[in-house]
Parts: structure tokens; sequence; C-alpha cells
């Protein structure tokens, strides 16, 4: 089971001490919309995406949903940014839709890039495949990336190489 850390918001992704570890338990808990008082139709979604997450084997996810532990609520920011880890290392972020001149993104529901209305009904398999497809896309984007820059040594592309192959290892044991 991956760990799937939640932060405040998006200024703390680098704060360690921000972090706090998504539970099963937690996931019980409802989400409170600050910002965006549309976004409580989207609370199944969210929670779908966040069983999704939970799921994803030796990665570990970043994510920015506030949390209320006293009153055992989610509060989304006013930014939902996360990334997907390996090793500490990043495997993919989201921060910014390029759809729309790289606006950030504001909720989570936004991360796939395609219409609001068709996201509402992801389920949690729905989720683990998108995060699954993107993880590999922009690890073979990175690959292809690097075997075309003639300027890289051989040392740096084996070390690619190296990261390419623990992360599609690690996404053939989920």
């Amino acid at each position: 089971m991956s760990r799937v850390y939640l932060i405040p918001n998006h200024h703390e992704f680098e704060n360690p001490k921000q972090r706090i570890e998504l539970t099963e338990e937690m996931l019980s808990w409802p989400i409170v919309w600050k910002y965006n008082p549309n976004g409580q139709v989207a609370e199944l979604t969210y929670k779908n995406a966040l069983k999704a997450l939970l799921k994803l084997g030796q990665f570990d996810v970043i994510l920015c949903l506030e949390v209320n532990q006293e009153e055992k609520i989610f509060n989304p920011p006013h930014r939902c940014w996360g990334s997907i880890l390996l090793d500490d290392q990043s495997v993919i972020g989201f921060s910014h839709d390029t759809r729309y001149d790289n606006k950030p993104f504001v909720t989570l529901t936004e991360w796939p890039e395609i219409e609001y209305e068709a996201v509402l009904c992801w389920t949690t398999q729905k989720w683990k495949r998108f995060f699954i497809k993107r993880i590999k896309s922009n690890t073979l984007d990175l690959q292809r990336s690097a075997e075309a820059n003639v300027k890289k040594t051989n040392m740096e592309l084996a070390q690619q190489q190296k990261e390419t192959d623990a992360i599609m290892l690690a996404l053939e044991k989920i």
C-alpha cells in the first residue's frame, strides 16, 4: 500500500513537518469546501481518487488536502497540487493545467485534464488506471528525451534507464 501524505497547501510541499499520512479510517471523514462551493458534488470522486492513490504499491504521494484532525474533516485548499514519488524522487507532478495556459489546478478533479462532468463518475479503479497510465507515459517520455539528447553521457543514460526500470517494476507489483 502506498503512503499518501496530505499537506495543507502548495506552499508546504517540501516541508515534511506539515505532512499527515492518510489512513483508511480518514476516508470516512467529510470534505468541507471553503473555496469551491460547488465542490460538494465531487466528494465521492475525491474519495475514489484518494483510495486509488493508496493502492499505488511502492509509490508515495504528496497531496494538497488540509486535514482538521479535531473535527475529522478535510478542507481542500484553493490549489490542489500533488506529486507521485518513488524512493523520494518525483515520478510525476500535478500542479498546472496544460489546457488553460498552465493555470494552477484548483481541485483534484482537474488532474485528468478532461471535462469536469466526465470525472465525476470515476471509480477508484478508473482513478488507479489513470495514475498508472500517467506514471508510465511520463516515465517513457523522460526516457525518450534522455535517449534523444546525444549530449548525455552513457552514465546519465544508464541512471535514467535504472530509474525507468525501477518505476516499471513498481508498476508491475500494483
